[in-house]
């Protein structure tokens, strides 16, 4: 039996993040003005500098690839991560829980030198019953890291 959950990033997070990130602006505006509302030449480089922070911001949350695709867990225990149309075949080996995601590294099981991955499942984007096979999964494996390097799992 294979197991699935959805890896992206819900909506509310890129408009969370944008909004601390406008906030920073602002605030950064605001406590300034006083140190630049005298000269024009420092108040015209303030400005230009903060469009450009701006214009920087929204690039970077718009342009940038949210990691898309899924991860699912085979009977074996071995993690299979589908990223860009790309599935490779992965171990745990660290885990961040938290109250509404789980991020997991894992790293390929072919070769020990390969770069290490980060996912993140959202707990709003899968059901109550698909987030605890989740977390009792995650946890089994923490627990005993060598259960998936078994030679019949692989």
């Amino acid at each position: 039996m294979v197991r699935q959950w959805p890896v992206q990033r819900p909506r509310w997070v890129r408009l969370l993040g944008m909004a601390a990130c406008f906030g920073g602006l602002f605030a950064l505006a605001y406590a300034g003005w006083p140190l630049v509302s005298t000269d024009l030449a420092a108040c015209v480089l303030a400005l230009a500098a903060l469009a450009l922070a701006g214009k920087w911001t929204i690039c970077r949350m718009t342009d940038f690839p949210a990691q898309a695709g899924t991860l699912s867990l085979r009977d074996g225990g071995l993690w299979e991560v589908t990223l860009y149309g790309t599935t490779t075949t992965m171990c745990l080996t660290h885990a961040w829980p938290a109250f509404a995601w789980m991020t997991l590294q894992l790293r390929e099981t072919a070769g020990a030198s390969s770069k290490p991955i980060e996912v993140t499942i959202w707990r709003s984007t899968v059901s109550g019953q698909a987030w605890n096979e989740l977390c009792v999964h995650v946890a089994r494996q923490v627990a005993m890291p060598g259960r998936v390097l078994q030679k019949e799992s692989l």
